[in-house]
């Protein structure tokens, strides 16, 4: 399911019809580092660890709620307690997901440390925490792509047209270079 995810996004950006003076910019760079770079973090995800663990279906009582749109404009803190709001994306999830949304979230820079005391988190909570944890520091490059994707949505003719639809005055040049200067930090 993790590669399959993400291998869709891919071949959607790949299917972009270039239309304007930066589309053929963004479509160069798919073509030439996002599709290479998918390329490779398969290969290396398949060399660390079977396909069969990545795409076999997990126990439910493995299974963890994931938001997905993981952020911190989701939550309501009170004294201690922080608690999570927004569940239009959630599903039951490998906890691993979990895990790399949220290292990865481009607009909240995580740093090792916090990563770290995220996962050992999951701890108390999951029998089989370890593997998770694993599978999340297998995963991490293959979301950071689905994430550099993401900011990469807004130059398909679906992401165009639902700009136009809300109205609202978009900065498509902005957007490109903040999906290059994550891949270049995270991927490059």
């Amino acid at each position: 399911a993790h590669l399959k995810c993400v291998e869709k996004r891919v071949n959607i950006l790949e299917e972009m019809v270039p239309t304007q003076g930066i589309d053929f910019d963004v479509f160069d760079f798919i073509k030439k580092q996002l599709v290479s770079a998918h390329n490779q973090i398969v290969k290396r995800t398949l060399e660390n660890v079977k396909v069969e663990v990545l795409s076999k279906t997990l126990p439910n009582q493995e299974r963890i709620l994931s938001p997905s749109d993981f952020g911190f404009q989701n939550t309501l803190i009170n004294g201690d307690t922080v608690s999570f709001l927004d569940f239009e994306y959630a599903g039951w999830d490998d906890p691993a997901k979990l895990i790399c949304d949220f290292g990865c979230h481009p607009e909240i820079s995580i740093n090792d440390k916090y990563l770290q005391a995220f996962k050992n988190s999951f701890y108390p909570y999951l029998e089989n925490a370890e593997d998770s944890i694993h599978r999340s520091e297998i995963l991490m490059p293959l979301y950071r792509l689905k994430w550099c994707c993401i900011m990469l949505n807004e130059f398909t003719s679906v992401g165009r047209a639902r700009r136009k639809f809300a109205g609202k005055i978009f900065d498509f040049e902005n957007q490109f270079q903040k999906s290059k200067q994550y891949f270049n930090k995270y991927l490059n």
